[in-house]
C-alpha cells in the first residue's frame, strides 16, 4: 500500500515525492507549486514552511507512542528532512541542483514506511482535491456575502478572519491534513455562536441570512470530514435563531 494523506509522515512523503517530479526553476518559484501559496506572498510562505517543520515534530511525537525502532529510524533521517525544506524558505537556488543536493532518497524510503506504521495505529479522515475545491468555492461566496452585509463592523471583521483561517486551512490541507481545517472551522463555529445571541438582538437585520450561511457552510464541511462534536454549536445556535425568525 503506499502512503496516503491520512498521517503527518505520508503528507511528508508526498510532498516530498511531488518534488522530485517538479524541474527546472528555481526555489522560489517551485515550493510556492509544492506548498500552494504565492510567490509573493511572504505571510504564507513562512506559515507553509512552519507547518512543514510542525509536521516532522508531530511524525517523530507520534512514532515514540508507538514504535521505538520505527521513531529512531526516523530520527536518523529527519535532519535531512527538515534541510530539505527549511532551505528552500530562500527564494535563490537552482531547483535542479537543489533537489541533487537535498533531496535524499533514503530520507524517501524512511518517511515511506513511517507512513505506513502511522497509517496503522493513527490514520485520519481523509478529503479529495474535489472535496476541498468545492468548499472553498462555498466559502469564497461565504465571504463575499458578509463582506456585502450590514453587519455590525466588528462582527463582520470576526467573521470575515474566520473564513480567512478556514481559508488558509484549506490551503495547508496537504501538510496539516484534517486536524488544520477542523480546528479552523470549530473556531469559526464558535466565535459565530457564542455571537449569536448579541446580533440577533442588534438592528443587523442579515445576521439570520449570515447564520444560515454560515450553518449551511459548516454542513457542507461535516459532510467531508464529520465535524459534528466540534461544530456543534454553531449548528445549534443558527437552529435557534432561524426557527425564531421563521415560526
Amino acid at each position: 500500500m503506499p502512503p496516503t494523506a491520512d498521517n503527518p509522515a505520508g503528507r511528508l512523503y508526498l510532498l516530498m515525492s511531488q518534488a522530485t517530479r517538479l524541474a527546472n526553476g528555481n526555489t522560489g518559484s517551485q515550493f510556492p507549486i509544492l506548498l500552494n501559496y504565492q510567490p509573493t506572498d511572504t505571510i504564507n510562505m513562512h506559515k507553509r514552511f512552519a507547518a512543514v517543520l510542525s509536521a516532522i515534530e508531530e511524525t517523530e511525537q507520534l512514532l515514540k507512542t508507538h514504535d521505538r525502532e520505527v521513531c529512531d529510524m526516523f530520527i536518523s533521517d529527519k535532519a535531512s528532512i527538515i534541510t530539505f525544506f527549511s532551505l528552500g524558505i530562500t527564494a535563490g537556488h537552482d531547483w535542479n541542483q537543489y533537489k541533487t543536493n537535498y533531496l535524499k532518497e533514503p530520507a524517501l524510503k524512511t518517511l515511506e514506511f513511517c507512513s505506513l506504521t502511522l497509517s496503522r495505529v493513527f490514520g485520519e479522515k481523509v478529503a479529495t482535491t474535489e472535496a476541498l475545491t468545492e468548499l472553498e468555492k462555498q466559502l469564497n461566496e461565504l465571504y463575499a456575502s458578509v463582506a456585502d452585509s450590514n453587519l455590525d463592523t466588528f462582527l463582520k471583521a470576526k467573521i470575515l478572519d474566520g473564513l480567512n483561517d478556514v481559508r488558509n486551512a484549506i490551503h495547508e490541507y496537504r501538510i496539516t491534513g484534517v486536524k488544520g481545517v477542523e480546528k479552523a472551522i470549530s473556531a469559526l463555529g464558535v466565535m459565530a455562536a457564542s455571537n449569536a445571541d448579541a446580533a440577533a438582538d442588534s438592528t443587523d437585520s442579515q445576521w439570520p441570512d449570515i447564520m444560515g450561511r454560515l450553518s449551511k457552510f459548516i454542513d457542507s464541511s461535516n459532510k467531508i470530514f464529520s465535524f459534528w462534536e466540534t461544530t456543534h454549536p454553531l449548528r445549534e445556535a443558527a437552529r435557534k435563531l432561524l426557527a425564531a425568525h421563521n415560526p
